[in-house]
């Protein structure tokens, strides 16, 4: 059976919504067009690690409506990112519907994450049983003797990119393998507890086939030097940062039209910084105690097998005391010190909007 070619869906630069999620992670967010949000400068420049930042005045929380939002991959990391074009206060008159067009949608789409924790997985890539049965066709029947059977399976990856891989079936163990050394390679993938993990992707017939991403387990340094000038345009237009406390200087009149502006949201780099205001709003208004117990809940995308997440052992939430809160500043409030778990834990440094409060601890 011929597969599908996905290049036509992946061809426009408004990609899928779902498909970039995909790759983006649970915990990434997108704001709809037309909502009311904060813009987050400290967390804007929390994307760029590893580069000297301008320092942002503490309590920076800039009201701003979002105008549009354009979903794309880097060209040469392939990181997913997000161009969120964002208004000051409350923005222009028009409604939203006229600002941006929807973004497609692919409803049946079906993806399983696999993570690279295997000491050979940059040679071969081995696919569980249950991700294989949902998404690959099966391999053609052979002769019965033949306990080995083989398909070649044409994977299209974000940048719109046909890659061949040849699945193998042998004694019910599927594998991946000429195709995917070069596909690691070429990405950069890394292996390890917490690392990287490769989305594998299947849409219905006429929708694209099978597609391939990853998810990168932990920012990369790599991309820091280049959101550093979206950082310095968007938070000088903002009026977040003084232009004469730029590092780099080269942001040429943010004022003279500093409305809108744009800022790129990668989400494997760091937490979502345009958040919706009511929510900001709410969390302010609670008593946030050291010792406080918080959880932190695991958004379930209903594309992603159940399978995949089983295998992940990702919980439902994650749960953890408070142990610094700092009152001066809106961002990264709470220090929290998560409880074990068999999943990597998030940062310990989180926002008040992004828990919920249990209860208080009691000497």
């Amino acid at each position: 059976m011929a597969l599908p070619r996905a290049a036509a869906a992946l061809a426009d630069p408004l990609m899928a919504q779902d498909i970039w999620m995909a790759c983006a992670g649970p915990f990434a967010r997108l704001p709809s067009v037309g909502a009311k949000v904060y813009y987050f400068p400290k967390g804007h420049a929390d994307q760029c690690r590893g580069v000297h930042l301008p320092v942002v005045p503490a309590d920076t929380a800039v009201p701003c409506t979002v105008e549009s939002v354009v979903l794309r991959y880097h060209a040469i990391s392939g990181a997913p990112y997000a161009m969120i074009s964002l208004h000051l206060g409350e923005g222009p008159a028009q409604p939203p519907a006229a600002l941006a067009p929807a973004q497609p949608q692919f409803p049946d789409l079906r993806y399983y994450v696999k993570h690279l924790e295997g000491t050979s997985d940059d040679r071969r890539l081995v696919v569980p049983q249950p991700c294989a049965d949902e998404l690959f066709y099966p391999p053609p029947v052979q002769n019965e003797e033949d306990e080995t059977q083989e398909q070649y399976l044409d994977m299209v990856d974000v940048r719109g990119n046909t890659i061949r891989f040849k699945h193998v079936l042998r004694n019910g163990n599927n594998t991946l393998t000429s195709g995917w050394t070069v596909y690691f390679r070429n990405n950069g993938l890394r292996m390890g507890k917490g690392k990287d993990g490769v989305v594998l992707m299947r849409c219905v017939e006429g929708q694209g086939g099978l597609l391939i991403g990853f998810r990168r387990g932990e920012p990369s340094p790599n991309l820091a030097s280049e959101l550093l000038h979206n950082f310095e345009a968007a938070s000088a237009a903002a009026g977040a940062v003084p232009s004469n406390q730029l590092v780099l200087g080269q942001v040429q009149n943010v004022h003279a039209n500093p409305n809108p502006f744009t800022v790129h949201y990668y989400p494997r780099q760091g937490w979502p910084f345009v958040v919706p205001r009511t929510e900001v709003d709410r969390a302010r208004r609670l008593d946030w105690e050291l010792g406080s117990t918080v959880i932190m809940s695991v958004p379930v995308d209903n594309h992603e097998l159940p399978s995949s997440r089983l295998e992940a052992g990702a919980p439902p939430f994650f749960q953890g005391q408070i142990t610094a809160v700092n009152n001066d500043d809106r961002w990264c409030q709470l220090q929290v010190n998560w409880d074990e778990s068999s999943a990597p834990t998030p940062s310990g440094e989180v926002n008040t909007w992004q828990v919920q409060l249990l209860a208080p601890h009691h000497l």
